[in-house]
């Protein structure tokens, strides 16, 4: 079955990249923002001042209760704003969750890119996540590191993720790495540094939620889900900015129980997508990319999450 279920998409994605090489692909930047009125303006501009021009900006409201809507309504028609004006009412990862499935339903674009309202993306990103995604007519998500900057926008010192594996690893079918080694980490971009096909997409979208699964965020399902309808790209490159501020939460993290449950649930999830498409399980424990090191240490290790 996996073979043919590749064999399926690896279709898909030629009639794909054959419409794609027609014309320049319309790109979908899918904004979820809730309570970040002083960062979204930023955030918005950061994808109208792009060097590649075919794109759709969808920002969804998820009942901020500060001042972000009358933000994000001063870019009138510049953008598609869908505001509920209420919160979907779930765990926060969730809520984030319902917000790009809701951005998504609205969405045309070939090529899709996360982009939370905290963040920002570089003036070129968009015109060489295409450029990628048109070299790899296979690639089911293109993705990239991105540079720190504090609230202020100041640079600092480290990438996110710091130390993603090196190219050879991360780059093409990571099903077979990820099935040898048990490994779901050090493979994968955050949010704001994932781009995916609509050929993917449409195979997963609308995520499921609510479900069990209340500390896995967007950005893991997506990033883990794209293996199994295609090749991953990463690019080495930063091409966003990932903003350190009080509110992140990242933070969250350095919580020992809280980051337990976090991996757990990572991989109990992608566990039932392996059993549904007829793969044998991984185990974190058989992990061998795992460090000597305490529990708390060793996990953060393999996240390489930064100690702000």
């Amino acid at each position: 079955m996996p073979l043919l279920y590749f064999h399926h998409h690896h279709i898909l994605y030629q009639n794909l990249y054959h419409n794609m090489a027609a014309a320049s692909p319309l790109v979908s930047v899918l904004i979820s923002n809730y309570n970040y009125a002083p960062f979204v303006q930023q955030c918005i501009e950061s994808v109208l001042q792009q060097t590649y021009q075919n794109t759709e900006i969808i920002v969804y409201d998820d009942g901020s209760t500060d001042n972000s809507v009358e933000v994000i309504e001063r870019f009138g028609d510049k953008i598609i704003f869908i505001n509920p004006k209420k919160n979907f009412g779930a765990p926060s990862r969730l809520n984030q969750i319902n917000a790009i499935n809701e951005a998504y339903r609205r969405s045309k674009g070939d090529i899709v890119c996360l982009l939370d309202s905290d963040d920002y993306f570089a003036p070129q990103k968009i015109e060489k996540i295409v450029a990628a995604f048109a070299a790899n007519p296979r690639a089911s998500l293109v993705q990239h590191p991105m540079q720190e900057v504090n609230g202020e926008g100041l640079h600092l010192p480290q990438l996110r993720p710091p130390h993603l594996l090196p190219p050879d690893i991360t780059n093409g079918n990571l099903l077979p790495h990820i099935l040898q080694h048990h490994n779901l980490f050090r493979l994968f971009a955050l949010t704001s540094g994932l781009c995916a096909s609509r050929t993917f997409l449409e195979q997963v979208m609308p995520l499921r939620v609510p479900d069990r699964y209340d500390e896995t965020c967007v950005d893991v399902r997506v990033s883990r889900l794209s293996v199994f309808y295609g090749e991953t790209v990463t690019l080495y490159e930063p091409l966003a900015y990932y903003r350190i501020h009080g509110n992140n939460w990242i933070h969250q993290l350095h919580d020992k129980d809280f980051l337990e449950n976090h991996i757990q649930q990572m991989y109990d999830l992608f566990n039932e997508w392996l059993q549904e498409r007829g793969y044998p399980p991984v185990d974190l424990n058989k992990n061998t990319y795992r460090k000597k090191k305490g529990l708390l240490q060793k996990l953060k290790s393999m996240l390489f999450f930064s100690k702000k």
